[in-house]
């Protein structure tokens, strides 16, 4: 058991620490702004799921068209800087594993991220006989293997995205 003393003295020590963070603090101003109410409708009573066949017909819809618009714009390519020849999946692969090879090139950690996504989806999309699953599946299983939080459906279009762009 302390002294009365020495307890006295700790909280007086206490206190002062408190108004030094106090004074420290920045005030809290709340905004001043009106928001608008928003009306939403009854949710859909059943979400119809699509056969995966179906879904692989659905990979060119304009959201991923405009997705894949927005990252050529993105990463600045133009219309004079595409290539006339689309590449192969194969000529996509080797360039990008070259590209994450080279020692000599620093990549901001996006760009890095994403040429490792673009290799991983390009390896799943190369495999053969009863390995074969699919651009869809393949993006799905990289999406889930870089995203484990949630189903990656967004980051699965992103890759994609950056397949057909690239």
């Amino acid at each position: 058991m302390k002294s009365l003393r020495t307890q006295r003295r700790l909280i007086a020590e206490v206190k002062k620490q408190n108004e030094i963070l106090e004074k420290l603090k920045t005030p809290v101003k709340p905004l001043a702004f009106k928001q608008v109410k928003l009306s939403f409708g009854l949710a859909p009573a059943r979400v119809r799921q699509l056969s995966p066949e179906r879904e692989e017909g659905l990979d060119n819809r304009i959201e991923e068209l405009l997705l894949d618009a927005l990252i050529s714009g993105a990463c600045g390519h133009g219309d004079d800087e595409t290539l006339q020849e689309i590449m192969t999946i194969k000529e996509v692969y080797d360039d990008v594993s070259k590209l994450l090879l080279n020692k000599n090139q620093v990549y901001a950690l996006k760009i890095f991220l994403d040429l490792n996504m673009l290799k991983q989806f390009t390896a799943q999309i190369l495999k053969e006989g009863e390995f074969y699953i699919g651009v869809l599946p393949a993006s799905y299983l990289v999406a889930k293997t870089n995203h484990p939080t949630n189903d990656g459906k967004t980051l699965a279009r992103r890759i994609r995205a950056l397949g057909r762009h690239y």
